[in-house]
């Protein structure tokens, strides 16, 4: 069996690989490689083992992503068989690593980020002299925050990436570029938690989870004590702001400067623990991230399209529940789509929004699934009010939808023992109910925008992400906060503000009439 792997970038980078995937044949093999010309291919053969690789190099065809666009192209073929998957996991490997010319092309897709950060903070290196614990989403958008971290000083040594484990589209590649450049790279994935009470916001990762967390977070601590490194944790979901203060606030809180949470589930999930004697940046809430949620919003419903093209939308019913303003931006967009949009809500504030709105709304979630019979269900809370009482309900075959794992996640112990499960690989997760009606749960209850996705449009969501860096270097620069337990959504908007980040997306853009 044959299996090839691409790579983009000049002919100067296509060398630099060969020699290094040489070098570590050799090296596994303990046997020298040979390299010959056959033809317009390159062909390499160990001195011994009975197998070559052949590499070609061709135009690229027009299914590429942006960031390989005027690249050229290397293809290396390998005999593949059980006695050599260590060659071509090695190759693999290889192919996964960004090349300079891709990284390059990557800063295309947020094209006025580094012009947030005043230049004098990369003059300074501010971040040489800190340790950061970075959790989130494995998007092209979070690389291209880590390569202004290295151009403010940040090491690679000193640098700790959490996956959240997901499915997103460009994940392996990023986590091995990351791992090439001598990062710590982990995973720490929403459904390594538990919660006694069945609810999201009170969950903590399990014993398991947190043992293995304590062995690889330990030494940087360690690193950090003995060097006078200044640690920032960064997180989306609250597992590793709550995770880090009950492991080591009591050791080593005196070197931690700064907590940050970017997620309403982490900001739930944060605001549950009245024993956290620490102030968290509340990004989660702040003024830049609400106005930002529509071009979340947007992605979300456009890759719902993409899910399930079969269906017709328009005349449909769709009950959406929670009418935040990420909710609010989903559901006027559903609604332009054609779909009779029922909006299910606890806040009388927002519950008053949607009325205004146009939507009808009610408290009851059962009710609007038992009376409305909709072909789709959409979680927008951030917290578990998709549960199996609710959902049970349904009338129908019916999709669920939603912007985060922690809508559903705490049901599926009980869907499990009830109902049949059939799981379809990168699409969804089937219940056959009692009832007959199949429950489809697209993506495996993570938000759409981000399974086998890119998540928002990178260049419209630049604000939030120069927002993220200007917190990290507001919490680099200027210490813990102090006076506050818990969140503080001020200090963020205070942050953001003196910035003036909207105002320069906004001049950077041409946004301004006149």
């Amino acid at each position: 069996m044959i299996r090839t792997f691409d790579f983009y970038g000049s002919r100067v980078t296509f060398s630099t690989i060969i020699s290094r995937i040489k070098t570590e044949i050799e090296t596994v093999l303990d046997e020298t490689v040979d390299s010959t010309m056959i033809g317009e291919s390159q062909v390499i053969t160990p001195s011994k083992s009975k197998f070559k690789l052949v590499i070609d190099y061709s135009t690229p065809g027009k299914n590429v992503e942006y960031y390989q666009l005027r690249l050229e192209k290397m293809t290396i073929s390998v005999d593949f068989s059980i006695r050599n998957k260590p060659i071509c996991d090695i190759v693999e490997k290889h192919s996964n690593i960004f090349t300079p010319e891709e990284e390059e092309w990557l800063l295309k897709y947020t094209p006025w980020l580094q012009d947030f950060v005043n230049k004098d903070l990369f003059d300074k290196k501010v971040l040489s002299d800190c340790l950061i614990i970075f959790r989130e989403h494995s998007l092209i958008s979070v690389y291209n925050i880590y390569q202004i971290f290295r151009s403010l000083g940040l090491k690679p040594e000193n640098t700790v990436y959490y996956s959240k484990g997901d499915r997103c589209r460009n994940i392996s590649r990023i986590e091995e570029s990351f791992r090439d450049k001598g990062y710590g790279v982990f995973v720490l994935n929403p459904f390594e938690s538990v919660s006694e009470t069945g609810k999201s916001e009170d969950e903590k990762i399990n014993p398991q989870a947190s043992d293995r967390v304590y062995k690889e977070l330990k030494p940087y601590f360690e690193k950090a004590k003995g060097e006078g490194l200044r640690v920032i944790i960064f997180d989306d979901g609250g597992l590793m702001v709550t995770t880090v203060i009950d492991l080591f606030s009591k050791d080593y809180g005196n070197l931690i400067n700064g907590y940050i949470e970017t997620t309403k589930g982490g900001m739930h999930a944060i605001n549950s623990r009245p024993d956290l004697h620490v102030t968290v940046i509340n990004l989660a809430d702040c003024s830049i991230k609400n106005l930002l949620n529509s071009v979340i919003g947007h992605s979300i419903v456009q890759r719902l399209r993409e899910m399930i093209p079969h269906i017709g939308l328009r005349g449909q019913s769709v009950v959406l529940v929670g009418y935040g303003t990420l909710g609010r931006a989903i559901s006027k967009d559903l609604r332009r789509l054609g779909m009779s949009v029922y909006v299910c809500d606890n806040n009388n504030e927002r519950i008053f929004e949607a009325l205004a709105d146009g939507f009808p709304v009610s408290k009851d979630v059962k009710y609007m699934i038992k009376e409305f019979e909709p072909i789709l269900i959409m979680g927008c809370t951030g917290l578990d009010a998709l549960t199996y009482d609710n959902l049970v309900q349904i009338q129908r075959d019916t999709y669920v939808a939603t912007v985060s794992s922690n809508e559903i996640k705490q049901s599926y112990a009980i869907f499990d023992k009830t109902s049949k499960l059939e799981l379809v690989d990168n699409y969804a997760r089937i219940y056959t109910l009692e009832n007959g009606y199949r429950l489809i749960i697209l993506g495996n209850g993570a938000s759409l925008n981000l399974y086998n996705g890119e998540g928002a449009n990178h260049s419209e969501y630049q604000p939030f992400l120069a927002a993220m860096i200007e917190t990290i270097v507001y919490s680099a620069i200027n210490g813990p906060i102090k006076g506050k337990n818990g969140l503080d959504t001020e200090i963020a908007d205070k942050i953001i503000g003196e910035a003036n980040i909207l105002g320069k997306y906004l001049d950077m853009s041409n946004s301004l009439l006149g």
